[in-house]
């Protein structure tokens, strides 16, 4: 039963530089602690991710189970190398593939986080850290 709830939910896409601070906040909920930042500072450069100052920072508490840019690919296969292997050897590597992805859900479920998420004045998200 536990199982079944504890499916990973990826957060990527509302997770990128520029998402307004409302659709985080639709997709994660209120923030555990929100602070604002006087004056703004440099935020952490992330590659890939624009220089900016942060104005506003927000803490959530989070499950392992979310998935943020960094890891959103842990659960996908982009080479369909699951059915690969499932049809070369006639089923027997669910007997390996089944207990080794319940027992990383059940670790990941068990872990949590702190998610800080940095906005600029305009309220749009310029930094991020998963700690």
């Amino acid at each position: 039963m536990g199982l079944a709830l504890s499916v990973p939910k990826d957060v990527s896409y509302v997770l990128k530089p520029g998402s307004k601070r409302s659709d985080v906040v639709a997709v994660l909920g209120q923030p555990r602690k929100s602070t604002a930042i006087s004056p703004p500072r440099q935020a952490p450069v992330r590659e890939g991710w624009p220089s900016a100052r942060l104005a506003v920072c927000d803490e959530y508490r989070i499950s392992g189970l979310v998935l943020t840019p960094d890891e959103a690919g842990a659960y996908d296969n982009q080479w369909s190398i699951y059915p690969i292997c499932l049809m070369l050897t006639a089923g027997a590597s669910e007997v390996i593939m089944l207990p080794a992805t319940a027992g990383d859900l059940t670790v990941r479920s068990l872990r949590r986080y702190n998610l800080l998420l940095g906005y600029d004045r305009s309220q749009k998200l310029v930094s991020f850290d998963k700690h």
